[in-house]
């Protein structure tokens, strides 16, 4: 009845990869509701039954859609203050004729040049069981044959149509429709992707298996996105597939027109959302996927990530988060299905990049058409800092004589979270901002300060407040913990001085005359920005470590965080 149902394809044909270590940390803030069908509806179809994308028009306005077959969207200045529009931008056709590729149709993903002119690939299912005659069994998903088709805008993305039908198709499998043999075709196109480098749009698309289309994660690519029949895909080794009209050529030979999958150990079916993050410097495949994990004895389905260098080869899919989906039956509550990233950092017509931090957008599924569009900060990995300095102070028989201090001088130390995002410390932060630092002894002592609280009403922004350098926080007496500064610059400087001077506020680590080895320093600002540094004493950075005094110096950004997160 809806593309939801698309979902239950993920388990059919999925082999369940074994779950490995996270190759970096996510960090999720909370959930925000942006669309509710229950009070934001303008009909009762009218639901976020894809995937969410965004582009901006001439004029920075900016277009989001997650829509049904009949296309709706959300205008707004930024991604902040989005209005969901009754008006509808495109409908679809429902053709009965199979060959026409041309029955439901779900806008799904955008490409502007201009701002003017919007390029949208298409999700269309024939839906057999709705016309008389072309399913005997009735059944939506037995005779659900899928396509992707090409529609165009002109007016900056206000209404979209197509072609005379079926030159609009863009990606087909090599046969035509066959009552109750379904569900098959090609499915649900990423959003799409330029590469300055070689002149190519780039954009996923969902495979499942028939004939000899085999299940998986296909690519596609272009050098005219306006030529629906220009698109090439993977064939294992270049983008040489072309697709063709199964109608209009009968008698060609299925093998050379169908897509070889990537990764499909790694990735599985993954295809829903695609960005270059700046912060990985790779491709960031955002999706639907399921690993088993030997610790817990099942196999955790949810929202993962996977990265790439050439949208061929990808990572491992890491776990985002745990969800339930349609075939699955915990966690308990609502289903969680369509998840995408959008940056509002982003500043290209197409937010076709993201950073360290974003936006996790999805569908909840509460029951039948009750489905919400929600988002949820997400942080991915702690940024990894080099050390200048750490000195650690202590005294025998007065905790009130212990000192530690960290210096960190490192230029790749670029992001800072504008106000109001998760990262921002101050009171106006999500989450009620503040900040945490930690000291953990790596090396064996056990030494752990545990999360040293930088409450939010002590950080303030260093320069515009719209726009900060950086932030600072002060307890000159120390009355809210054992830190007395904070300092936090873009691109140049991490510091942190505390110690044990309040009593009150004691400085809970406790040099042993063993010595510790190494240390660690994590700092967390705000519900997301984490930053970790670490001075080994097996790299040479170590030059005092007894019962009185740790001091080391200039050691290199470690290889990840000693927790991964602050817990």
């Amino acid at each position: 009845m809806v593309a939801l149902v698309l979902f239950a394809l993920f388990a059919r044909g999925t082999h369940a990869a074994s779950a490995q270590s996270a190759n970096a940390t996510v960090i999720l803030g909370p959930e925000e509701t942006l669309f509710d069908w229950t009070t934001d509806r303008c009909e009762d179809y009218d639901v976020p039954d894809a995937p969410a994308r965004a582009f901006r028009d001439t004029a920075r306005l900016i277009h989001l859609v997650a829509t049904h077959w009949t296309g709706r969207q959300m205008l707004g200045g930024t991604l902040d203050t989005l209005t969901h529009e009754c008006s509808v931008i495109m409908d679809s056709h429902l053709d009965a004729d199979p060959s026409m590729f041309n029955d439901k149709e779900w806008l799904h993903s955008f490409y502007t040049p201009d701002g003017q002119t919007v390029f949208a690939l298409v999700h269309n299912e024939y839906q057999g069981h709705t016309h008389p005659g072309q399913c005997p069994s009735g059944q939506y998903q037995q005779c659900w044959y899928n396509s992707v088709t090409f529609a165009k805008s002109e007016d900056e993305g206000m209404t979209f149509s197509h072609s005379l039908a079926p030159s609009h198709l863009v990606a087909s499998v090599p046969y035509q429709y066959e009552p109750d043999q379904g569900p098959f075709g090609i499915f649900n196109p990423s959003n799409i992707v330029f590469n300055e480098a070689d002149g190519y749009y780039y954009a996923l698309l969902h495979l499942e298996q028939y004939g000899l289309q085999d299940w998986g994660t296909c690519v596609m690519r272009t050098q005219t996105i306006e030529d629906p029949s220009s698109w090439r895909a993977w064939d294992g080794t270049g983008f040489n597939v072309q697709f063709i009209d199964p109608y209009l050529n009968p008698g060609v030979d299925p093998a050379l027109h169908v897509c070889a999958p990537v990764s499909r150990n790694n990735i599985q079916k993954m295809h829903e959302s695609l960005t270059f993050n700046t912060h990985f410097h790779q491709y960031l495949l955002v999706g639907v996927a399921g690993k088993y994990d030997p610790n817990l004895g099942k196999t955790v389905w949810g929202f993962y990530y996977s990265l790439s260098s050439d949208l061929v080869e990808w990572t491992d899919a890491q776990l985002i988060m745990e969800a339930r989906l349609p075939w699955t039956s915990e966690p308990p509550g609502d289903f969680l299905v369509y998840p995408s990233i959008l940056d509002p950092r982003d500043t290209t017509r197409n937010f076709e990049t993201s950073g360290k931090t974003a936006y996790l957008f999805y569908t909840r599924w509460h029951s039948g058409l009750d489905r919400d569009l929600v988002r949820r900060p997400i942080e991915f990995a702690p940024s990894l800092i080099s050390g200048r300095k750490l000195v650690i102070k202590d005294h025998a028989s007065d905790p009130t004589r212990r000192r530690a201090r960290f210096i960190s001088k490192d230029s790749a130390m670029t992001d800072i979270a504008l106000p109001g995002e998760p990262g921002d410390p101050t009171c106006s932060g999500p989450g009620g901002g503040g900040g945490l630092l930690r000291l953990i002894g790596t090396g064996g002592s056990g030494q752990d300060t545990g999360n040293i609280a930088l409450p939010c009403e002590n950080w303030k922004p260093i320069g515009p407040a719209s726009a900060p350098k950086g932030y600072r926080y002060r307890d000159k007496e120390q009355d809210q913990g054992p830190c007395k500064f904070v300092l936090i610059r873009a691109g140049k400087l991490v510091r942190a001085s505390c110690s044990g001077k309040n009593p009150a506020s004691p400085l809970p680590y406790d040099l042993t005359a063993a010595g510790e080895g190494s240390v660690a320093v994590m700092l967390q600002t705000g519900a997301s920005f984490t930053y970790c540094a670490e001075f080994p004493g097996s790299s040479g950075t170590v030059f005092r470590d007894n019962e009185r005094l740790f001091s080391a110096r200039n050691a290199p950004a470690p290889a990840g965080c000693a927790l991964g997160v602050l817990e």
